[in-house]
């Protein structure tokens, strides 16, 4: 159950205290979505959840682990740039540029979607969006606990 999280990010789950990863992987199904839907599906499918919110004119699209949006109130300013950049740095593709009409293009949205989707088994893409998850100020206030 808990083979989806990388082995790259053990150490600081563990130097938060989270030693065991089905523990992890439980209190996702807290944080994710509904229990019986994190339970039920495949965890690779997490990795490259790709679509454009309801109010996608605001918010447009919602990625990955934690449902990471592109934007906030219309603009390009959600938390979803922060995983792409550091996708990049890590030496995937550079999406920040695919971001920019999401909120004017329900087709554009849809293109994103589909190459996020491509990565729902790239171990980058895994690793990066735990590595946002883990980073100070989205979960964890305190920098100290994941370093």
């Amino acid at each position: 159950m808990s083979e989806h999280i990388p082995q790259s990010v053990h150490k600081s789950l563990t130097n938060i205290g989270l030693h065991n990863m089905k523990i992890v992987s439980n209190i996702m199904s807290l944080v994710v979505k509904r229990q019986d839907w994190w339970l039920s599906i495949d965890k690779t499918d997490i990795y490259g959840w790709a679509k454009p919110l309801d109010d996608w004119q605001q918010r447009g699209l919602t990625v990955g682990l934690v449902n990471f949006n592109t934007h906030e109130g219309g603009r390009l300013r959600g938390d979803a740039l922060e995983l792409f950049k550091e996708y990049e740095k890590m030496g995937g593709e550079d999406f920040i540029p695919l971001t920019k009409n999401l909120t004017k293009s329900l087709d554009d949205c849809y293109t994103l979607s589909a190459k996020i989707k491509e990565l729902a088994e790239d171990p980058t893409w895994r690793e990066c969006q735990w590595n946002r998850l883990l980073a100070p100020g989205l979960f964890f206030l305190n920098s100290s606990l994941t370093s």
